[in-house]
């Protein structure tokens, strides 16, 4: 401090290393020191960290039907389809619009993340039940056929406007515990969406393209199945080979 406030050593001691350390204009910098210790450029560290890659965690089907045997309204289960059978994240299902949806084309199209636009394919299954929401549950009043959002809130002093991500997050808070499955969030069947397709045979590029990923890194995460299903394929290939070299290796 005394450095610092007075520009000059503290007498009887020794600089650290000289006087142009000392100058209050060489502390405009992010050092938190402030003059009592020199500054030196700070090398680049050679040494970096490798962090592990978590494999992505998905529902089994035994879960699936146990949160999905809690949920009551046409509307929740539509949301819940449309993450577990056609990939969309939280913010897609709620940015959904009627026109959005092409029962015609059996399409749905999706504005994701950086207001980027995709098409996926819209399955029967989740067809009917969007269907059966908007003719059954969704609000009819005069502010709601205003609304182009299909999910809006049924109940309470927002009744009749588009759903929130806190709404939502409600809904799977509250089914999850009804359930018992603690980790069934949304973005969990999300990933459940991404190990089935996967695990069907869906190439990376087809996957990458379902789920909205801009770097097929991230997509690559679904291409980690259990290892049941490495001993399976192993196996398959394993008899193919074995038949190429019977003869030959006996």
């Amino acid at each position: 401090f005394y450095r610092y406030s007075f520009e000059a050593q503290i007498p009887g001691t020794k600089s650290p290393d000289n006087i142009e350390h000392l100058r209050r204009q060489r502390y405009i910098t992010m050092d938190s020191n402030l003059g009592i210790f020199p500054i030196y450029s700070k090398g680049r560290n050679p040494f970096r960290v490798r962090m592990p890659h978590k494999l992505v965690k998905a529902l089994e089907k035994d879960e699936v039907e146990q949160f999905f045997s809690t949920l009551r309204s046409s509307r929740n289960r539509s949301i819940v389809l449309l993450m577990l059978i056609c990939g969309l994240r939280s913010q897609e299902v709620l940015n959904l619009k009627l026109s959005d949806v092409s029962t015609l084309n059996k399409t749905i199209r999706i504005l994701g993340k950086g207001n980027k636009e995709r098409v996926v394919p819209l399955p029967d299954i989740v067809a009917h039940m969007l269907e059966k929401y908007i003719e059954t549950e969704r609000p009819m009043g005069e502010e709601s056929k205003k609304i182009k959002n299909i999910f809006l809130n049924k109940l309470g002093p927002r009744k009749g406007l588009p759903m929130t991500i806190e709404g939502l997050r409600g809904v799977f808070r509250y089914n999850r515990a009804a359930s018992g499955v603690k980790h069934a969030n949304a973005h969990r069947f999300r990933h459940t969406f991404g190990r089935n397709m996967a695990q069907a045979g869906v190439s990376l590029p087809v996957l990458q393209k379902l789920l909205g990923h801009n770097d097929y890194k991230t997509t690559l995460k679904y291409i980690n199945l259990s290892l049941s299903n490495v001993h399976d394929d192993f196996d398959k290939a394993q008899n193919e080979i074995n038949k190429i070299y019977a003869k030959s290796i006996q």
